[in-house]
């Protein structure tokens, strides 16, 4: 191309008009973005009326002349403004187009609501650039919102489905995806003769898959559905219009199924909230079209019972440690909240509380009580709250029962007098069988029998010794016993055991004493008696004879006697009741 600068002397009259250089000026609104079609504009602010104009890309001349250019695609471009007279071309102008910015609906925490929740969906340009609504789409349906977020401020079964957001520059005209349009070429030959042969093929552009053909002779349809009409042998019934029409074949068979099979259900069908009028197992769709979206889902139906309906909200389900029952004091108490679904947050109350000042016990998911005692029996419920929907669990109660208790006793025989030692015995009476752990100021001792014997020297006379029950089954433990400490017992003991022994000493030497007086004690001298059996008084003299003042003295000795047994006795039995009162 050849450029001529023009001069005064080239004009043959007037005076030339000068063409200002050239700029380029982009046509777009917001962007400009690829695959879309850009305007370039090549403005001349000062020139003659008529110019003519060549354009470039990266210095290739692109063979348009026109004052803009629409392209589609990134260069350095260049315009050329000129007449017979004068050229001038304009500065490189960089056209850099950008990516469509991609859309995202990110997975909200909770995806399975119940009635009245609320929940918010937030559609996301990456870049976040200017100029951009949105379209939201629940299914196939478009929506009325076109701001970023989609908010459902009360949930209903109705809000189920799924639901898309789409990207929209402003002020751009929005156009679907065309649906492929069947045509149906002329033949070749129109006007036939009888007993004539013709084929009609109907076409469906890109050739989709999935899609049969409809045929029709004026308005009445024929039963074919290939994509040819073949006339075999026309006859006048033949003439008329043809046309046909492509049809998407989308044949759906959802199938409902009740596990183990069992006889005597039918099913029940419902699109949204629509009760459909199937009753089988299987739900066919013919021919799949627009009308036919939306959630459909079925029901097992016992025949002649009534149907009731489910709907209602779960509530938590609250739990404890099933073979915890009951607790016992010192256990610790874990108690678990669960929800369906995610997103939930817990709060604890017992039930009396909550009823009166609604005091928080604890929050999350579990609450644990430390060293249980009896005062924390009672019943306990959950709360939970996902946004401003709150359900309340089922109370649940626990017990919290004393341990048993254990005693712990002292018992003494004469030979623990005798030897200087201590029987102690621990005892639960509750009926169920123990063993037992034993503690010296606090240190476990290696016994678990009911009864020990501990050696009365004078350190373990000081120590402390306490006992609890252990078993295998729960309670696992007793209460501890109180303490026992032995302090001056066993000085206690010794001394009534000197004291005793020494009565019993004298009380021996003082018998012997008088059985060996008895045995040496002399004979009185006896003086001649007559002849008791003969004379028993003399009558003259007024004398008792020997034989009758021995017979009248026999009774007092006696009564002498036995007064000295039963002293004898009196003194033995004192002694031996004050020993027993010691010991016990």
């Amino acid at each position: 191309v050849v450029c001529v600068q023009v001069t005064p002397q080239t004009i043959a009259q007037g005076t030339a008009v000068k063409i200002s250089k050239p700029s380029i000026v982009l046509r777009s609104h917001v962007g400009p973005y690829e695959s879309e079609k850009v305007t370039l504009l090549c403005q001349v602010s000062e020139g003659p009326s008529e110019l003519k104009y060549d354009w470039y890309k990266d210095s290739t001349l692109l063979g348009h002349h026109k004052a803009s250019i629409d392209v589609t695609a990134n260069g350095k471009y260049e315009c050329e403004a000129k007449n017979n007279n004068d050229c001038i071309k304009s500065e490189e102008y960089k056209l850099t187009l950008k990516a469509i910015p991609a859309v995202s609906l990110p997975k909200p925490m909770l995806t399975d609501l119940f009635v009245t929740e609320k929940i918010t969906l937030k559609c996301e340009l990456l870049g976040r650039p200017e100029g951009w609504i949105f379209a939201w789409f629940k299914g196939k349906t478009k929506l009325t919102e076109s701001g970023s977020q989609l908010e459902i401020q009360s949930a209903a079964e109705r809000d189920s489905g799924d639901y898309k957001c789409k990207g929209v520059l402003q002020n751009r005209v929005e156009t679907s995806n065309t649906i492929p349009t069947a045509s149906l070429p002329k033949p070749m030959l129109t006007d036939l003769y009888v007993t004539e042969k013709t084929t009609l093929k109907c076409e469906l552009q890109g050739r989709p898959k999935g899609w049969i053909f409809a045929w029709f002779k004026g308005e009445t349809k024929l039963p074919e559905s290939g994509s040819q009409l073949e006339i075999q042998s026309a006859a006048e019934r033949d003439s008329g219009d043809y046309k046909c029409k492509g049809v998407l074949q989308n044949r759906i068979t959802l199938k409902c199924e009740l596990q183990g099979r069992p006889e005597g259900w039918i099913f029940a069908w419902f699109k949204g909230e629509t009760k459909l009028p199937e009753s089988g197992s299987q739900l066919e769709i013919q021919s799949a079209a627009e009308r036919d979206s939306g959630d459909y889902k079925c029901k097992g139906v016992l025949q002649n019972r009534v149907e009731t309906s489910n709907r209602d909200t779960p509530q938590p389900t609250i739990r404890k440690r099933q073979w915890f029952e009951p607790f016992y004091t010192g256990e610790d108490i874990s108690l678990s909240c669960n929800m369906t679904g995610v997103g939930w947050q817990y709060t604890w109350f017992e039930e009396s509380d909550q009823a009166k000042n609604n005091r928080i016990l604890a929050t999350g998911f579990q609450m644990h009580i430390t060293s249980a005692s009896p005062k924390n029996t009672g019943g306990y419920l959950c709360k939970a709250t996902r946004g401003n929907f709150t359900v309340k669990s089922q109370t649940l109660q626990v017990y919290v029962h004393n341990l048993p208790v254990a005693e712990l006793n002292l018992e003494t025989d004469l030979n623990d007098i005798i030897m200087g030692e201590m029987t102690l015995v621990c005892n639960i009476s509750d009926g169920r069988e123990w063993n037992f752990t034993w503690f010296e100021n606090g240190q476990k001792l290696n016994m678990t029998t009911a009864k020990i014997k501990v050696p009365g020297t004078e350190q373990n006379i000081k120590n402390e010794f306490t006992c609890q029950g252990v078993r295998t089954e729960r309670p696992l433990l007793s209460a501890m016993s109180e303490g026992f400490v032995a302090n001056n017992l066993l000085y206690k003991r010794k001394i009534l055991l000197a004291i005793s022994g020494s009565l019993v000493c004298c009380i021996v030497i003082l018998f012997i004493g008088c059985v060996v007086l008895k045995i040496t004690r002399k004979p009185e001298k006896e003086e001649p008696v007559e002849d008791l059996f003969f004379r028993m008084s003399d009558s003259t003299n007024n004398v008792a004879l020997p034989l009758k003042e021995y017979l009248d003295d026999a009774p007092t000795e006696m009564e002498d006697y036995k007064e000295k047994e039963e002293l004898l006795t009196d003194a033995i039995s004192s002694i031996q009741e004050a020993v027993i009162c010691e010991m016990t």
